[in-house]
């Protein structure tokens, strides 16, 4: 590309590494996610994201992708965080939800519906209601806070 004067834009950087993270090729999807940030081509995170957990079901690739983006200063959003709380509760990881659930602040995401309802999803599903319900009145406080 390059040659006809052609530059890659975040569409082309984001093909090439759905490519490498399909082929389970994680190094050179990350080589080029940190050439992306490198050359100031902000990443889709939530693609990355759910590349890795919705095809793949690859929770640990995420949580990886999830990392290097906080260390290249790219944070994510509501989605990201949506993404990774179902991974998780999919694979009855429900401490780690919960905990990405209460990180979500401090990193300046609010939880919005579908993120409570995952995580109450996850917990009912894996046969916690008690966890569930609080999870339930989450959203109650966290409005009377607010």
């Amino acid at each position: 590309m390059h040659e006809k004067g052609i530059v890659p834009d975040v569409i082309t950087y984001s093909c090439m590494i759905d490519g490498f993270c399909i082929s389970g090729r994680w190094s050179d999807g990350e080589r080029l996610l940190r050439k992306m940030v490198e050359i100031d081509i902000n990443p889709n995170v939530v693609k990355h994201i759910d590349q890795c957990i919705g095809q793949r079901r690859q929770v640990h690739c995420a949580d990886e992708l999830y990392s290097e983006m906080l260390c290249m200063g790219v944070y994510p959003n509501t989605v990201t965080y949506n993404s990774m709380i179902d991974g998780l509760c999919r694979q009855n990881r429900l401490d780690e939800a919960k905990r990405t659930f209460d990180s979500m602040g401090s990193k300046g995401c609010s939880p919005k519906v579908v993120t409570f309802t995952t995580l109450i999803n996850g917990y009912c599903k894996a046969g916690k209601v008690d966890d569930g319900m609080e999870a339930w009145s989450l959203p109650t406080r966290c409005t009377k806070e607010e």
